[in-house]
């Protein structure tokens, strides 16, 4: 069962091995883990460490392409709902271990909270 209401802590997770080119990386956000109380989620932010791009796949449905050496954040503006986060290795070569950084959160108002950190008036 899906609580709308229930905040979770901020989730933090990496590939326990290489990801070989082409190959995907799933986390796991099924009710068998500590994560599945609090799907969906409305925050990611995955840290691309590797030499070699990468490609967020959220849902099944939305791809997000994640270059060499950089981080990203996705929102419910973005991605309302994420039930489930894969990151395929688009590289010619191996993105070793740990390489990959994903951090997930579920924040309920996390537009609001945003608006206010940073002082917009809607």
């Amino acid at each position: 069962m899906v609580n709308e209401r229930l905040d979770s802590p901020l989730f933090e997770t990496s590939n326990e091995s290489a990801i070989l080119a082409n190959a995907v990386y799933s986390v796991v956000l099924d009710e068998k883990t500590n994560y599945g109380k609090y799907t969906p989620f409305n925050f990611v932010l995955i840290q691309n460490n590797s030499g070699q791009k990468v490609r967020l796949i959220v849902n099944d449905s939305v791809r997000k392409i994640i270059p060499a050496g950089t981080i990203q954040t996705f929102d419910a503006s973005t991605i309302p709902a994420i039930w489930s986060i894969r990151v395929q290795n688009l590289g010619t070569v191996s993105v070793a271990e740990d390489e990959i950084q994903v951090s997930f959160q579920k924040v309920t108002g996390i537009k609001s909270r945003a608006v206010k950190i940073l002082g917009w008036d809607i």
